[in-house]
């Protein structure tokens, strides 16, 4: 679903990502962990079109989307949650569900927002609310449940457990693992808390300084304290 060959990307003359190759499967979860600071954010932003390439590609579904622009990419159904939620505080909650679908499909957007409210019990019981009311973990939720209101066929996610209470944490973690299921959306998971990447993920691409230099089943990793210490200085 998707493959990205040889990608280099970084800002300026500073370069980041070096030679990344990756490929994700149609309903897969994919981990990329590391520590703070190695490029994985910026692997993100790659992909979503956000950040041009300084060298090779991206496909999705054997297409090059190198040279396309964020909305067309979100269009093709490439969906980010990024790290600080970037939700609008100012706006309900019902609205901020409104703003992801309503460009792609304002005919649908009303009924996808009442779906999604079914779905996440914590957000319906705060509807009305502003968004800035809301706690860290609600607003986590927030972003999740914005970005799945696109019908996303990718969900990139940049640090989702970061500072959330294990409750919100569960939650998210069952929505992740029913969109899997029932929607076959692949799934990219940036993160450093590796017992909630291994409840999502099977594998595990570890970066270090801006390179893929491992790929190991997340529960191995999980398991055995060497190889942590030695990947993520746990």
């Amino acid at each position: 679903m998707l493959t990205l060959a040889d990608v280099h990307a970084g800002y300026g003359s500073v370069r980041v990502l070096h030679s990344v190759a990756l490929e994700v499967a149609a309903g897969e979860c994919t981990a990329v962990l590391g520590r703070n600071g190695v490029g994985k954010s910026t692997l993100l932003r790659c992909i979503a079109g956000m950040l041009p390439l300084q060298r090779g590609s991206i496909s999705i579904d054997g297409g090059d989307v190198s040279s396309l622009s964020t909305f067309r990419r979100a269009r093709l159904g490439v969906s980010l949650v990024p790290q600080g939620r970037g939700i609008f505080g100012g706006l309900t909650v019902r609205e901020n569900l409104r703003v992801g679908p309503a460009a792609q499909r304002p005919a649908g957007t009303a009924a996808t927002t009442e779906r999604l409210l079914e779905e996440f019990p914590t957000l319906a019981a705060m509807a009305n609310s502003k968004a800035a009311g809301l706690s860290g973990g609600q607003q986590q939720l927030l972003a999740l449940a914005r970005a799945l209101a696109t019908e996303p066929r990718l969900l990139l996610l940049d640090e989702p457990s970061e500072g959330i209470q294990p409750s919100i944490l569960d939650e998210i973690a069952a929505v992740l693992a029913r969109a899997r299921a029932e929607r076959h959306i692949a799934l990219v998971l940036v993160e450093q808390n590796l017992d909630f990447a291994a409840r999502l993920a099977e594998t595990a691409h570890v970066m270090v300084k801006g390179e893929l230099v491992a790929t190991v089943a997340t529960a191995e990793l999980a398991a055995d304290r060497d190889l942590q210490r030695r990947y993520m200085a746990i």
